[in-house]
């Protein structure tokens, strides 16, 4: 708890950079007595992909940089602190933990291979140096403890899936953003990177035409409210599918974690967008997006890159590539 009892913890963000709704945050104010909120900058992310294409562009690592410093600002806005570094995870975290006595490091769970393969090697590291560590899971509108279903149980077709979490799936409250945090860990707060030092040139994006995404948990919420204000304001008349927010252009914000879906069903729910919320498109698009994780969850990571040749890593392929087809289709009905 924050200033009692408890252990120093070192809390590793991902792709949760927000506050609100955040299980390893609030695993580290309930538990732990001093933490290092951290967030590494992996030079891997920014290379090159094994066909020769950027893992990341220009446009996406500016809304990553944003999102990390907004996440910073509001870390700070609560006492706390955000610790920034350049270089692999399982390299700084584990010399951080050295450096500063810390016994165990607190995350989030992810399910594709890259993100997966850092995540064993941090273990790895870790178990080495004898440092606990803990993950947490995150970032679905469902539980993985709530399915009405085991992983290894969860049907194959989007539908199926569909029709089995809104009958008997259960969807939790969104955790509240802490107000105060254990003390922060003495420790050199570091710098934001430029798009230069991430390898990415030196010239900002040029500006587009388009409408322009700020990274960051605030950001995401303003989204959030002004794609619900539109649709409360032409619900119900031709325009509601015209115009810059017909739809909630949410995803940039969900793919870093500055928004659950669990917040944004709360707040459709809350805001009575649609009279039914479960036959609103934005829960079914947020459904989706389960369906898709934990698809990946229940093949492993590993099996769903090509040239895989067991059974289950070949239906698993499908479900990536042609089976996308068969899904979208068996989802109309």
């Amino acid at each position: 708890p924050a200033g009692g009892k408890g252990e120093k913890l070192l809390m590793w963000f991902r792709a949760d950079l927000r506050l609100h709704d955040h299980p390893a945050l609030k695993y580290v104010e309930q538990h732990g007595s001093a933490v290092l909120p951290l967030f590494t900058f992996d030079p891997r992310q920014f290379g090159k992909t094994s066909f020769g294409f950027a893992k990341t562009g220009r446009y996406r690592a500016e809304f990553l940089i944003e999102a990390v410093d907004q996440l910073r600002k509001r870390l700070r806005d609560i006492g706390s602190d955000l610790i920034i570094r350049e270089g692999k995870p399982e390299e700084v975290i584990v010399n951080l933990c050295k450096q500063n006595g810390i016994r165990k490091v607190v995350y989030h769970r992810e399910v594709c291979f890259e993100e997966q393969e850092v995540e064993q090697k941090l273990q790895k590291a870790l178990e080495k140096g004898r440092i606990e560590h803990k993950a947490l899971w995150s970032n679905t509108l469902y539980d993985v403890e709530d399915l009405p279903f085991a992983v290894e149980k969860m049907p194959d077709v989007y539908s199926k899936f569909r029709d089995m979490v809104k009958d008997k799936g259960q969807i939790r409250e969104p955790l509240p953003a802490p107000k105060k945090l254990p003390r922060t860990i003495d420790c050199e707060s570091g710098r934001l990177p430029t798009l230069s030092d991430l390898g990415l040139g030196s010239e900002p994006p040029r500006k587009l035409k388009a409408e322009r995404f700020t990274g960051g948990e605030i950001d995401a919420m303003g989204r959030l409210e002004r794609y619900i204000a539109e649709a409360k304001r032409n619900s119900g008349t031709a325009s509601s599918h015209l115009g810059a927010d017909f739809s909630c252009k949410i995803s940039p914000w969900l793919a870093l974690g500055c928004v659950s879906p669990r917040r944004i069903h709360q707040e459709l729910k809350k805001r009575n967008v649609v009279p039914e919320i479960s036959k609103s498109t934005t829960y079914f698009e947020l459904v989706w997006r389960d369906f898709f994780r934990f698809i990946t969850l229940k093949y492993g990571a590993s099996r769903l890159r090509t040239g895989t040749t067991s059974a289950a890593g070949t239906r698993a392929q499908a479900l990536t590539s042609s089976g996308i087809k068969e899904q979208m289709m068996s989802a109309a009905h």
